[in-house]
């Protein structure tokens, strides 16, 4: 350990230490250095200790508490920070939303991280996108009965995002099934927001060329 000297510090190597998990801080005894053939002198509020040879080693104040305290500066140190992906950061944190994830770096909520991109955009996470799909039971037999006109009744279900995209950048697609006919109508998608867009144009070809 370092001891104060004058305007230097001194090193104090320490044997025989008994470690404590529930101190945070270390104690000398005085006897031990004592036994360590060291010597100390407690005088105008501080501790001097000795070595053997009779030189100073430290000079230790004493404190407003009447205690003999050591006291360390931490150096500082230049932290270099880590760069990442948001949605790298995303599946860090636990796989919270981007924009949350985004807005704890930017708050300065989470240091030592910087991200590499400032806007979030194409981002896609899988394991978030399976978690979140749900999957109602579909019956082997038709329990109801079936449509006696075209487009009475119409069944529709969307799938995706596949892992390989079309060459206009399509990974899902939406399938509407008229009960009467079993005709399937499929629709090829960006996002699987556009389904209500879909479904509407679906609607208005019904009308227009099938005179519903």
């Amino acid at each position: 350990m370092d001891l104060p000297n004058s305007t230097t510090f001194s090193k104090l190597y320490l044997s025989e230490v008994f470690y404590c998990s529930e101190i945070g801080y270390t104690l000398v005894s005085i006897g031990q250095l004592n036994d360590a053939s060291f010597s100390t002198t407690f005088a105008n509020r501080r501790c001097i200790i000795y070595d053997a040879g009779g030189s100073c080693i430290a000079e230790v104040p004493q404190n407003g508490k009447g205690l003999y305290k050591l006291v360390r500066k931490v150096e500082e140190v230049n932290v270099v920070n880590e760069s990442l992906t948001l949605d790298l950061l995303h599946q860090w944190l636990g796989h919270i939303a981007h924009s949350a994830a985004q807005k704890l770096v930017c708050d300065g909520l989470v240091t030592g991280l910087e991200l590499k991109e400032s806007r979030k955009t194409n981002l896609f996470c899988e394991s978030c996108t399976y978690g979140k799909m749900t999957q109602v039971p579909i019956f082997k037999v038709q329990e109801s009965e079936r449509a006696k006109v075209f487009c009475k009744e119409v069944y529709s279900d969307v799938w995706g995002p596949a892992q390989v995209e079309t060459k206009k950048e399509r990974c899902y697609y939406v399938t509407f099934t008229d009960d009467y006919l079993w005709w399937t109508h499929v629709d090829f998608l960006v996002n699987k927001s556009a389904v209500l867009t879909s479904y509407k144009a679906f609607n208005a070809m019904c009308k227009t060329q099938h005179s519903i």
